[in-house]
């Protein structure tokens, strides 16, 4: 058995079981509901992690949505939820799993009820119909795990891109003198904002504040200074000694101006290598 199956009982309803590398496997969900167990996060802590794996449902339920990622537990961790709950009916519970399901699913492949196989035996057409819906359903489960694989390995090269990106910016700025910084902020907004110039640099201070919890126009106030976009960045630079962290903002937002211009910057690079940070 090799795809999710719905088992269904007057006693305790619904159960969703499928097999994974000939380990029949439970879903955790369902066993909680059952057994009355409130919290199944809970209850999957106390658990041999061995025994839990993520395994995709929306092929049963579309009301899930998406690719539903659903925990599903093995035998031995079915034994410790039993075990957890206080329900009267929790033994019946497991005798009806222990002596009717699994055995079924060990002899037949699937679980076959002797209603399910006599209707079969009767009308062969039902049984095909029951084994097409479960072939339909594996194929969707299929597909549904692969495309969640694809999109966690299309994550992973983003955050990688990202993380090279950040190593790159910020080893540029642990070499670069402070006037450097500031004549390439100008650039990458000269080159970014056209005509616009203005409010670019307003874009870019008004970042600065909310990456930085600061109310730069407050505090230039504050000392007496007056508020214009040379006086801005000469307060950020001296008095706040911050142009490394500004310099590395402008790069992130400005990041198509950056990565042209950092070409025409590179051929400068060895002439700044006298230390980190240091004005010329």
């Amino acid at each position: 058995m090799n795809d999710i199956q719905i088992f269904k009982s007057e006693d305790f309803g619904e159960i969703r079981i499928t097999e994974v590398d000939g380990n029949v496997m439970f879903c955790l969900a369902d066993i909680c509901k059952i057994l009355e167990l409130d919290n199944p996060s809970k209850v999957r802590a106390r658990l041999d992690q061995k025994g839990v794996q993520l395994i995709a449902t929306h092929a049963l339920n579309s009301t899930e949505g998406g690719n539903a990622m659903t925990n599903f537990v093995n035998e031995p961790n079915l034994y410790r939820c039993i075990f957890q709950s206080r329900k009267p009916s929790a033994v019946r519970f497991q005798d009806w799993v222990f002596e009717e399901i699994l055995p079924s699913i060990r002899k037949n492949g699937v679980y076959a009820t002797d209603s399910f196989l006599e209707r079969s035996i009767e009308d062969p057409d039902y049984a095909i119909g029951v084994l097409t819906r479960l072939k339909e359903e594996r194929k969707l489960r299929q597909e549904a795990e692969a495309k969640n694989i694809q999109l966690q390995e299309s994550n992973k090269l983003l955050q990688d891109d990202n993380d090279h990106k950040s190593s790159v910016i910020q080893g540029l700025t642990e070499n670069i003198p402070l006037t450097d910084m500031r004549q390439r902020i100008t650039q990458m907004v000269r080159r970014a904002a056209g005509d616009n110039f203005d409010h670019a640099y307003v874009f870019l201070y008004n970042s600065f504040e909310n990456k930085y919890h600061l109310n730069l126009g407050r505090r230039m106030s504050n000392r007496g200074i007056e508020c214009s976009r040379k006086s801005i960045i000469d307060y950020i630079d001296k008095d706040l000694n911050m142009i490394p962290e500004l310099y590395e903002l402008a790069c992130k937002i400005y990041e198509e101006e950056y990565e042209k211009l950092s070409t025409k910057w590179g051929k400068d690079l060895s002439k700044a290598r006298a230390g980190r940070w240091t004005r010329k």
